[in-house]
């Protein structure tokens, strides 16, 4: 979730920059996770934003080495899905994430327990599409 909290001020900082100058600059560029199990990135068809954009679409991107996991909405027995919290410049809101479909991630009984439980999420990569809206339209 920190990681997610970088790319909000990472975002602010391309909203900032963009009504004067291409931010392109950090876009698509993988950002390695603290405990460097997952890397993020933003994916947007746009590498600068006009100041009378409406609206800003995007895809927050996860990468994941082999054996780790993140959860859909609806993790199942374990695990909490993810949320994003942005700190976003005034006259501006953000959508809820866009869960895609998830995979079943079985676990095995453990010793401490005989009970198979299974949660819902992604390995390997998923991307979680998302939108900005201006709230402050002068125009």
């Amino acid at each position: 979730m920190r990681l997610l909290c970088f790319f909000s001020t990472f975002l602010y900082l391309f909203l900032i920059q963009s009504s004067t100058a291409s931010a392109a600059a950090g876009l698509n560029q993988w950002i390695e996770g603290r405990a460097k199990v997952s890397s993020v990135r933003v994916v947007s068809e746009w590498d600068r934003i006009a100041t009378n954009t409406a609206e800003i679409r995007f895809g927050l991107e996860f990468k994941m080495k082999p054996g780790w996991h993140t959860y859909w909405k609806n993790p199942g027995t374990v695990g909490n899905p993810p949320k994003m919290k942005w700190q976003l410049p005034d006259g501006w809101q953000s959508s809820d994430i866009v869960f895609p479909a998830p995979t079943r991630i079985p676990y095995a009984p453990t010793k401490d327990s005989s009970i198979k439980s299974e949660s819902f999420g992604y390995e390997r990569n998923v991307m979680y599409p998302t939108s900005l809206t201006r709230t402050d339209r002068p125009w």
